[in-house]
């Protein structure tokens, strides 16, 4: 994995372009912390996906891991800030210790956007981490999932089909695809750019032509035990 202006022999220039990923990546993940509770602003995380993959896009292995963990404790800062209730420091350890993960996903997308397809690399990255991260170790910690910031949007639809997964790939696909545009634009490439808006606009409508569960019309049952 190279990252050719990473890899500049300028040091000044080095050192920005890690800073600039390191701002992104932590600015990402705050987007997509704000799409959980006690905010709610579930539009939020696939932008917060967009630049988080900007972030890391094709870093070299050092920028990614470094970007990756500034970008997974700031995510989990503020995700887990109602465990400060029984103190600063099992806060901060926990955050430190959930953000390790972010840097397999950083290391992950910097290598997938490589390739031609790569939003549908991005999507399939959020999936596996938060699957592992649900499972390992000692029964994982699967709090934090993006599916869990989309209670109430046009992607929660998706749960009903294919589970909590689904909704974390169409999010993190429907973010990449932001990205995928905005590249699209500004290489004037209108066919991605078409593509890209195809795209999202039917994952985003999809979502809302799946049918949900009917909500039971008869009354109530009061239990005399």
């Amino acid at each position: 994995m190279k990252d050719p202006v990473a890899d500049s022999p300028d040091p000044r220039r080095r050192a920005l372009v890690v800073a600039v990923r390191i701002a992104a990546a932590a600015l990402g993940a705050l987007l997509i912390a704000a799409a959980f509770p006690p905010y709610h602003l579930a539009a939020l995380a696939p932008v917060g996906v967009a630049v988080t993959t900007a972030a890391w896009w094709r870093a070299s292995r050092w920028s990614a891991i470094v970007a990756g963990v500034i970008a997974g404790i700031a995510f989990n800062l503020v995700l887990l800030s109602w465990i400060s209730v029984l103190g600063d420091d099992a806060w901060i350890a926990l955050s430190v210790v959930m953000g390790m993960w972010w840097i397999l996903m950083a290391l992950g997308v910097a290598a997938i956007t490589w390739w031609r397809w790569w939003p549908l690399g991005i999507a399939a990255i959020w999936v596996l981490q938060e699957a592992l991260r649900g499972r390992l170790p000692w029964g994982g910690f699967p709090w934090g999932r993006l599916a869990f910031a989309q209670t109430d949007s046009t992607f929660t639809a998706w749960a009903s089909l294919f589970g909590a997964a689904a909704v974390t790939a169409v999010t993190a696909l429907v973010g990449a695809l932001l990205l995928w545009v905005l590249q699209a634009l500004r290489r004037r490439e209108w066919w991605a750019v078409g593509a890209g808006a195809v795209g999202i606009a039917a994952i985003t409508g999809a979502g809302a032509l799946i049918p949900l569960p009917i909500t039971g019309t008869g009354e109530p049952v009061t239990s005399t035990l």
